[in-house]
């Protein structure tokens, strides 16, 4: 069993420049996460209960991160060189803390993935060192190895020049090591590649090659780095909202489609191909992939937490439409698993990218209407033929009805807007044509901030008309948006500005071409949270904030009274 193992990041990265002046290599953010944090989670994952970290170049970077490593479950140690002691000179240094079984040497600054356990197990009795090894084309910047069909290497250079290049086999930076390698390593600085393993093999030592499935790509230089930042999506869900999120990560830069799964594999395969992605009936490969960097989880809603918990549990990223779940208990533990292993949770909440809207409070926010006195909200839709038969109608399945499915929408807009969270609701449900008893199909609903602003809120499935109408009245005029585009009509916003001596309003109507690049601009918005590692607009704990604001309402409706939220 390898219990140690030791991640190397000590060096300064001096070919990327300012890039690496007070960040150490190893912990630049690439596809979403620092570079070092995949080893160490891939490691976790593997059994590794000690992992110690060689640091020089702003160390205390790293130590401040990761700390004693409980979030990752092992325990990290650190070993501080004020004199760079080179990647085998830091195992050298360790010789004590690795004398007493197997282990495994990582360099951290390298971006890939190793199946750590099938490297163990590669690693016969008698061998000195088994080093991973993946093929390619450009050998110039790699140490190459020359493999034998037994798994033997016959012969290693580090950095071979043009005629020297004697194989496309590469050093990954993965290594499985036996205690007896120590008594070998020479004191003081070394490196594995140009002083070790060539040795090795000139003494006839036991040195293996473990083939990796997949390359591992340096970030040496600014280039190298922005090649290597293109973020890797799984589409969980392939129904109208999941091809329609696959089709828009497709096309944005900085990121690649690689999975789509639905329970249906032929509708995943639909949607995977425009997308050169793989297509399977479900999550499993998909969130098993390190390539795999974030998850779009567009399922019917009891699937929802369920497929979060599961992307969440293998340290993806993830956008998950809304509701996000169909209950806060349901959605409350998975806020906090994410935010403890530092990942992005977005709640598909598009209409904050629609661009009236977001016109509208950035108008609101600029004092355009002056203090905001109440919001005034109207959405819904006709229902279409067969729309009882459908999983929305199913309490279980859906968790709620017309409010959950829409309201959700409103609510968080008003917030949003308003910058306030709700204090208390007041509602009235009714299921008043569609025969989804227990389920409502409208609900008129008042909520109130602590500050004393009111939102009310009506939405339901006879509309007949689609229909959405948010408007917020402040002291000095009036924010109304209209239209969604499509069935819903133009989006506009007319602003109202009320004259100082009162009088006839001045109006103004701005009319909204392309509504629909709400999608692109709120994958954009992901996108950039994850590359910043901050909290996305409209994130999970929005979701949370409007799941119990909705469940306010339901609970206000049974008492008929006012409830807090």
């Amino acid at each position: 069993m390898f219990r140690r193992a030791l991640v190397l990041a000590a060096g300064p990265g001096s070919r990327l420049g300012a890039i690496t002046a007070e960040i150490p290599k190893p912990m630049l953010r690439v596809r979403g996460k620092p570079v070092i944090e995949r080893h160490v989670e891939q490691l976790a994952a593997a059994g590794v209960e000690e992992i110690w970290i060689n640091l020089h170049h702003q160390g205390q970077v790293i130590q401040d991160y990761f700390g004693a490593g409980e979030r990752w479950g092992a325990r990290i140690r650190y070993s501080v060189e004020p004199v760079l002691l080179g990647t085998s000179g830091a195992l050298k240094n360790l010789e004590r803390e690795f004398s007493d079984g197997d282990f495994f040497v990582v360099y951290g600054d390298n971006l890939g993935a190793c199946e750590y356990r099938t490297l163990a197990a590669a690693h016969r009795p008698g061998t000195l060192l088994t080093i991973a090894l993946c093929h390619k084309d450009d050998v110039s910047a790699s140490g190459i190895a020359e493999l034998a069909g037994d798994g033997r290497i016959l012969r290693f250079l580090e950095k071979p020049l043009a005629g020297e290049q004697f194989s496309h086999w590469v050093n990954t930076g993965f290594y499985a090591a036996s205690p007896s390698l120590l008594p070998l390593l020479p004191e003081g600085a070394s490196d594995f590649g140009r002083d070790v393993i060539p040795r090795l093999l000139a003494e006839g030592r036991p040195v293996r090659g473990f083939v990796l499935p997949a390359e591992v790509e340096g970030i040496d230089t600014p280039q190298m780095l922005e090649q290597a930042d293109v973020l890797g999506v799984a589409v969980i869900g392939a129904g109208r909202m999941g091809a329609r999120r696959a089709a828009v990560a497709a096309a944005a830069p900085g990121c690649r489609v690689l999975w789509v799964a639905d329970p249906q594999r032929k509708r995943a395969q639909q949607v995977a191909g425009p997308c050169g992605a793989q297509a399977s009936a479900e999550p499993g490969p998909a969130l098993a992939d390190p390539r795999v960097d974030c998850v779009v989880v567009s399922t019917s809603n009891d699937h929802l937490a369920v497929t979060a918990r599961a992307a969440i549990e293998a340290r993806k990223h993830l956008l998950v439409e809304k509701p996000a779940a169909r209950s806060s208990a349901e959605l409350g533990p998975l806020v906090s698993l994410a935010a403890e292993r530092h990942l992005v949770f977005k709640t598909g909440f598009n209409y904050r990218f629609h661009p009236a809207i977001r016109r509208a409070c950035e108008l609101l926010r600029s004092g355009e209407i002056g203090r905001l006195l109440h919001a005034v909200a109207r959405h819904g839709h006709g229902g279409r033929l067969g729309l009882e038969t459908e999983w929305r109608a199913r309490p279980d399945v859906a968790g709620g009805g017309e409010l959950l499915d829409q309201g959700v929408h409103l609510i968080d807009l008003f917030r949003w807007a308003s910058g306030e969270e709700i204090a208390t609701a007041q509602a009235i449900v009714a299921t008043e044509f569609w025969p989804i008893q227990p389920l409502e199909d409208a609900a008129f609903c008042l909520f109130r901030t602590a500050s004393g602003v009111t939102f009310s809120l009506a939405v339901s499935l006879m509309e007949w008309k689609n229909r959405f109408q948010f408007e917020l009245t402040g002291e000095r005029g009036a924010l109304l948006v209209e239209g969604l585009g499509g069935s819903y009509g133009p989006e506009r916003l007319t602003i109202t500005r009320r004259p100082e001596q009162f009088g006839a309003p001045q109006q103004e109507t701005i009319e909204f071409e392309n509504p629909d690049q709400c999608w692109a601009a709120e994958w954009a918005e992901f996108m950039a949270a994850i590359r910043e590692g901050r909290a996305p607009l409209g994130d999970a704990q929005d979701s949370l904030a409007a799941l119990r604001a909705v469940e306010a309402c339901y609970r206000s409706a049974r008492e008929s009274r006012t409830v807090p939220c």
